[in-house]
Order: C-alpha cells, then sequence, then structure tokens
C-alpha cells in the first residue's frame, strides 16, 4: 500500500537474461582476456497501481558486451585494461572504460593504481511511476477569492468552477520522467598490500570520485515536461501571464509551496499538481581504507579496518528544493577478535564503531547519531559433518537506527544447523 494516498499495490514482475563468456591465456602464463556479453527482458505489470496506465505491462531488453585483457607487462608489472557497452531502451547507449596497472616487487607486497568510469541507470519507478501523491486539492476557494478581485471580469469566460479543470479536486499526482538520464561516476583509485611474515598483514587504499546527474528527489517542478500551470483559454490574451502569476502567488502565500511549483496542465490538457523527477548535482568524494589482521597464535586472531570519508556536493548544481547527502559517516572502524580451535570450536567478538552524520532521501531527513555496536558469534561442529552456529548482533541490546525513518534495531540472534553429506 502507499502510505501517502492509501492506494494498494500490484507487481507482477520477472527477469530473464542470458549470458555467455569466453576465457582465453595467452603469451604463456603472462596474459589472459575476457569477452562476454549479456540479454535480459525485464517484465513488469503492476495492474496501474504503479505505473502510468500507458506506461504499463511493459517488457524492457537491455544488452551489453563486455571484455578484459590482463598482461604482465615486464616482469613484476602486470597491466589490465577493461571495457563495457551497454544499452537499453529505456537510456543511451554507455561506455565504461577501466584501466590498472599492479606492480608486485614481490610476492608478498603489492601496489596498485586504477581509473575508471561507471554509470547507474535509473529504475523503472524514476521513468514511468505514475500514482496519485495525495487526495485531490480542493482550489475552489482560491477560485472564488480570483473571481471576487480585479481579476474578476478576466475569468468571466471560464465557466464558474473550471478555472482548474475542476477546481474542487484538482488531482495531486506523481509522474516519472521518462527522459531522466544515467548517473555517471569517475574514479581514480590507488592502493598498496604487505603480507608480513606468516602472522600477519594490512592494506591500505585511497580514492577520489566526481559524481554527476543525480536522479533527484520527487520534488514539484523539476520535470520540464510538466510546465507551470496556464490560464484556460477563455482568459483574455493581455491579462493571462497576470492570472497565472498571481495563482502561483496565493498558493504559495497560503503555505502551500508544493501546489504552486507543481501545478500544471496534463498531456490532455487538464489541471493538476504534479510531482516528477529530474538529473541535477555534481559532486566530488574521496576517501581511506585502513585494514589488517594479526595470528597471536594459531588459535587467536586480532583483526580490523578503518574508513575515511569525505564529500563535497556542488549546491549550485542542484535543483532548488533538492537535498543531497552522501549518507554516508566519515568515520567508521571495525575490530574483532576471533578464536579456532583444534577440536571444531571458533568464536569471534567484534566492535563497530560509526560517527554521527546527516541522513537525507526523500521526505525522510535529519541526524543519525554516532554509535558503538557490539557482535559475537559462535560455531561448534560435531561429529566431523555437523556444524552448530549461533551469532548475535547488537550483543548489548542498543536502540540504533542506521538510516532516518527506517526501524530502531535492538538485539538479534540467529542460530542454526549444517550438515555435510
Amino acid at each position: 500500500m502507499i502510505l501517502g494516498s492509501g492506494a494498494p499495490i500490484v507487481d507482477v514482475s520477472r527477469v530473464l537474461h542470458a549470458e555467455a563468456q569466453y576465457n582465453h591465456g595467452f603469451a604463456g602464463t603472462r596474459g589472459r582476456i575476457v569477452i562476454g556479453g549479456s540479454v535480459r527482458d525485464a517484465y513488469i505489470n503492476t495492474d496501474t497501481t504503479l505505473l502510468a496506465p500507458t506506461l504499463d505491462d511493459r517488457h524492457d531488453q537491455y544488452y551489453s558486451l563486455y571484455g578484459q585483457a590482463e598482461y604482465e607487462l615486464v616482469r613484476h608489472v602486470r597491466i589490465v585494461g577493461a571495457a563495457r557497452y551497454d544499452e537499453s531502451d529505456l537510456s543511451d547507449a554507455q561506455l565504461s572504460p577501466k584501466a590498472a596497472i599492479v606492480f608486485s616487487p614481490n610476492p608478498r607486497q603489492s601496489f596498485r593504481f586504477s581509473v575508471n568510469r561507471a554509470f547507474q541507470t535509473p529504475s523503472i519507478l524514476h521513468y514511468f511511476i505514475g500514482v496519485p501523491a495525495a487526495p485531490p486539492a480542493d482550489f475552489s476557494a482560491l477560485e472564488a477569492g480570483l473571481r471576487a478581485s480585479p481579476l474578476g471580469p478576466a475569468l468571466a469566460g471560464v465557466p464558474n468552477g473550471q478555472l482548474f479543470t475542476n477546481s474542487a479536486a484538482v488531482p495531486v499526482l506523481v509522474r516519472g520522467n521518462s527522459n531522466l538520464k544515467v548517473e555517471h561516476i569517475t574514479s581514480l583509485e590507488v592502493g598498496y598490500s604487505q603480507q608480513i611474515g606468516t602472522r600477519a598483514a594490512f592494506t591500505v587504499d585511497a580514492y577520489y570520485s566526481e559524481l554527476s546527474d543525480f536522479v533527484t528527489d520527487i520534488l514539484p517542478g523539476v520535470n520540464p515536461v510538466y510546465a507551470p500551470w496556464t490560464a484556460p483559454p477563455e482568459v483574455p490574451e493581455p491579462v493571462r501571464a497576470t492570472v497565472e502569476s498571481v495563482v502561483r502567488d496565493q498558493l504559495a502565500a497560503a503555505g502551500q509551496p508544493v501546489a504552486a511549483a507543481g501545478l500544471t496542465r496534463l498531456q490532455d490538457g487538464t489541471t493538476a499538481i504534479v510531482l516528477s523527477l529530474g538529473n541535477a548535482g555534481q559532486a566530488r568524494e574521496g576517501g581511506i581504507e585502513v585494514g589488517g589482521y594479526f595470528r597471536i597464535s594459531d588459535a587467536l586472531e586480532l583483526d580490523g579496518n578503518y574508513t575515511w570519508f569525505n564529500a563535497d556536493v556542488d549546491a549550485s548544481s542542484l535543483i532548488p528544493g533538492t537535498v543531497v547527502l552522501p549518507n554516508t559517516p566519515t568515520h567508521k572502524a571495525n575490530f574483532g577478535i576471533a578464536y579456532r580451535s583444534r577440536w571444531g570450536l571458533d568464536a569471534r567478538l567484534g566492535l563497530r564503531v560509526v560517527s554521527a552524520y546527516d541522513w537525507a532521501a526523500g521526505t525522510f531527513a535529519g541526524r543519525i547519531p554516532r554509535s558503538q555496536t557490539v557482535d559475537a558469534s559462535a560455531g561448534y561442529i560435531v561429529g566431523g559433518n555437523v556444524r552448530l552456529h549461533a551469532v548475535v548482533t547488537n550483543l548489548f541490546d542498543q536502540k540504533r537506527y542506521y538510516f532516518y525513518g527506517g526501524s530502531v534495531i535492538g538485539r538479534r540472534l540467529l542460530a542454526g544447523m549444517t550438515a555435510h553429506f
């Protein structure tokens, strides 16, 4: 059910996917190529509960070709080149290239550098959703006020109650945007890994990315297909712009900014308030990730990782009313101690630490508080082929939530048995 309007939801969908891949080595063990392709047919039918009637019960096709080549250029230096070509009924053709170089002066040490470009396609709902956003709006009082104002004579030719087609019941709708572009990301990554003896290892990775063409939240006035509302043809041309401007100003003054920005005419000429989606925004993000482990003994091991993240959104590239946040904490770390015995017992105790961060997605926006959470797991092998195991997340039953508008999560215990034959 759609919470905003109470309307039911029906979703009958399926995906048929076929893929072929070819692998081949060359120049002895120095090189390898991978070539492949795929075809996908995605079907969806919502019985007009989610998609607009003329766009429902649909099949969409997706096609891709990809290839990757690896080659040991000189001793200790390996290069990788890859590319993927995607085409579909829903978006323009996309080429996603990638290049990388790996320098391994010895088997225990390596340096990596890569650059790649990728994309993310909007969902079917982004393209074609068509549902009521709220009950119809009553603009009867607004029309009556205009008729009683100095603009009244200009509205004399418009039948009473029809300034907004049906002024007592103006539909409030969510409509998709079939002209949405895909979101793009271009990334640079560098990394280093080191094995220290037989008991320890660590990795350090850093990355920088540029992102563009975000799909906006559902907002009024962002889809050019739904232009600002125009007065009926019965209104004389010299005062049409004035009537349109006064209508928007009156709605805004009455505390209805969504109606003021979203009032439009549908393709059939009728009046509606439409919320839709668009493309806007540019951002830069970067981060550092460090991880490693240390074996205290054959049975006991320590492990941990830390991530630092930073993002900068260009506010001038956003559509007014759009809020774009990375929804990711600046600092995140995990630490653990694990035990594994020769008698089939294994156990792990872990601590997850996350810094506070702001969250925004649609109508949900707020602050996610910092948190420290302890998890535990254990297992025991019985008879050589049966393993009993249990996992406890949030061991101390602290009240946590990880996205705004989501559930508050407490302790969770999962137990099970696995048998091998």
